[in-house]
């Protein structure tokens, strides 16, 4: 397993990549590169809401296929920094966020995201242990990019839980998806989604 550092330790290490001791001796020079701190960075998760206060805020600072940590809790998918994460207490946020760079979402035991996630071309995610209710379409649509979930549950007060578009993929292992609000099908092994379920 991988092990979570606090965010102390990650500025540490970014006080350390960034020592203006950059000379012919350095670990930089050594290596040879330049973007170091960005290679070290991309295994220190984002954790919400220690690190970042909202799921948006982290997919937007998040690296390359960095992950993002969800403490346990409800989230709306779109809030802004400033707005509450969960729903009945300030303004709510955007029931809909566009994952925008491949990044994977992992969340603690009992991890609910209300609203709609959309996964444009080119862009590959993954998603463990998270429950997702819709307040759209669905839950998760994929618009020619790539999908895969574990452990996670999607449930859909409309017509269905997961939608493909384009060339898109999704592929579900241990997940639980439903349409019209039902908890729905099981899919205990690996499995590549038809274009609705």
């Amino acid at each position: 397993g991988s092990m979570a550092i606090s965010a102390s330790e990650a500025r540490l290490a970014m006080a350390c990549g960034l020592h203006g001791r950059l000379g012919e001796e350095s670990c930089v020079q050594l290596l040879g590169c330049g973007d170091i701190l960005v290679e070290i960075l991309r295994f220190v998760p984002i954790i919400v809401p220690d690190h970042v206060e909202t799921l948006k805020e982290a997919v937007e600072v998040a690296l390359p296929n960095q992950l993002i940590v969800l403490r346990r809790g409800e989230y709306i998918v779109g809030s802004n920094p400033g707005q509450s994460v969960i729903a009945g207490k300030q303004e709510s946020g955007n029931t809909i966020l566009q994952l925008m760079r491949d990044v994977s979402l992992c969340g603690e035991a009992g991890t609910v995201l209300k609203g709609m996630l959309v996964i444009p071309r080119q862009v590959s995610c993954s998603m463990s242990n998270i429950t997702i209710t819709d307040a759209g379409q669905c839950c998760v649509k994929v618009e020619s990019g790539k999908m895969y979930l574990d452990n996670c549950s999607l449930i859909c007060g409309h017509a269905s839980a997961v939608r493909i578009e384009g060339d898109g993929e999704v592929a579900a292992k241990r997940c639980r998806l439903g349409g019209e609000g039902e908890i729905g099908k099981a899919v205990p092994e690996f499995y590549e989604l038809p274009r609705t379920w």
